[in-house]
């Protein structure tokens, strides 16, 4: 299991990679989701909840009942019947003219039973502070009134059947012992009765207006915005990376060849340039010659970027080595079936440097030919580059060993018109009293 979490590192910070590049996606859908949401939150109607709590008590309504089954309370169906039609029209009547239909209550009722206990919690949601209070004590005051009619209904029976027995037993001149213990307890059992629907209960907690609403608050609301528009932010950034056809970055770039790329915005990017450079003298001189280079634009027909190339060579030869540049029209392809430029190596051998510069007429096979012989290979890329153009030339370029180095040319390369002399080989030498020294330079470190 260990093994899979450095891939999946890997995984997450190529994610993060993607959606940094993305940015300004990301930025964008977290202030518009988020805007929303706040604009959301204005045609949110403000509402508050108050509640009132209440002590149920038992209620004895069966002479024959044993005092504990008396004493016992079904908390269930008693909040059920807190949250009955029943109850929530007797609170519509208590609160007058205007107040909610019964059907329009219950939608705003909520009812919580503590479990183990005898106490009830009947809440109520209102669009104002104290008519959600006086919601909510309507609705206890309802309920101990339903509980007590229904009690003094069923005890009424027993009561008049009690009072038919105490005039019977009450019309014995001389009753007995009997007869005067049952006078006794009938009288006994009608009080009982009689009080029954006096102790339905009592509100131990009277609700009262709240000072803050119930409904989601504007910080939800903005806290909600921000991480959805984050996660809404993330997925189009990923989606509109993985959907986009152009190398568009350096880091895009880099990914698609496998390897660190190089960013040069103008002829003027010495900086960009010095690192181009630095990749192609780390591969090291051959013994036998200089070090060959050759430039390959990503794009089908778009001519080699001339000042790219003179800046390369210019800075070559201000960094003392001897350079030449080989032009397009000065490169035959039926010279490289031949196997151009081996042949070429023994007029080269006092050169550091030489920079084959090629376009689009030597492509394909002709193309990886020619990187046979190569110790490196500029592979030259503009932002809008197609990166299926990329992967057919990496494709090509696969079995060659020479070192790829990607170069990021800035779109002013680009826009620069092709100077009309496309052939003829450019030569550049480094300063004077230089060329000995380097090139023995050059023999003892090979």
């Amino acid at each position: 299991m260990s093994d899979d979490l450095p891939g999946a590192t890997v995984r997450l910070r190529e994610l993060a990679a993607q959606v940094s590049r993305r940015w300004m996606i990301l930025i964008f859908s977290m202030a518009v989701v988020t805007a929303a949401a706040l604009g959301a939150s204005t045609l949110v109607q403000k509402e508050y909840t108050a509640a009132a709590s209440l002590a149920v008590a038992p209620l004895t309504t069966n002479p024959f009942s044993s005092a504990a089954v008396n004493q016992q309370i079904n908390i269930t169906t008693e909040r059920a019947i807190l949250a009955s039609s029943e109850v929530a029209r007797i609170a519509s009547e208590e609160l007058g003219p205007g107040a909610a239909a019964p059907h329009v209550l219950l939608k705003r009722v909520d009812v919580a039973a503590p479990s183990g206990s005898q106490v009830l919690e009947v809440s109520v949601t209102m669009p104002s502070p104290q008519e959600a209070a006086d919601y909510a004590n309507a609705m206890a005051g309802a309920y101990l009134r339903f509980r007590a009619e229904g009690a003094s209904e069923v005890a009424s029976g027993y009561v008049a059947a009690l009072d038919k027995e105490i005039a019977k037993l009450s019309a014995i001149r001389s009753p007995t012992t009997q007869q005067a213990q049952r006078l006794s307890d009938a009288v006994q059992q009608r009080q009982n009765f009689v009080l029954v629907a006096d102790s339905p209960g009592r509100i131990i907690g009277v609700a009262s207006a709240p000072s803050e609403p119930s409904s989601v608050s504007q910080r939800s609301f903005l806290a909600a915005g921000l991480i959805g528009g984050f996660l809404m932010g993330v997925v189009a950034a990923l989606l509109r990376e993985r959907l986009d056809r152009r190398v568009r970055t350096l880091s895009r770039l880099s990914e698609a060849c496998s390897g660190p790329a190089v960013k040069v915005v103008d002829k003027d990017d010495t900086e960009g340039i010095r690192w181009v450079l630095r990749s192609l003298t780390a591969v090291g001189a051959k013994a036998s010659g200089p070090i060959l280079v050759s430039t390959v634009p990503v794009v089908g027909k778009s001519p080699s970027p001339r000042e790219f190339v003179d800046g390369l060579a210019a800075a070559a030869r201000a960094s003392g080595l001897s350079v030449l540049v080989v032009r397009p029209m000065d490169i035959s392809p039926s010279k490289v079936d031949q196997g151009w430029p081996e042949s070429a190596l023994s007029s080269w051998n006092r050169l550091d440097l030489v920079i084959l510069e090629t376009d689009h007429r030597l492509r394909g096979a002709r193309r990886a030919r020619l990187a046979d012989h190569l110790d490196a290979v500029l592979i030259l890329a503009y932002a809008m580059s197609p990166l299926k153009d990329l992967r057919r030339l990496e494709s090509e370029l696969g079995g060659s060993t020479a070192l790829r180095v990607p170069v990021l040319l800035g779109d002013r390369f680009n826009e620069e018109p092709l100077k009309k002399s496309e052939a003829g080989s450019l030569l550049t030498l480094p300063p004077s009293g230089r060329t000995e020294q380097h090139a023995a330079e050059r023999k003892e470190s090979a």
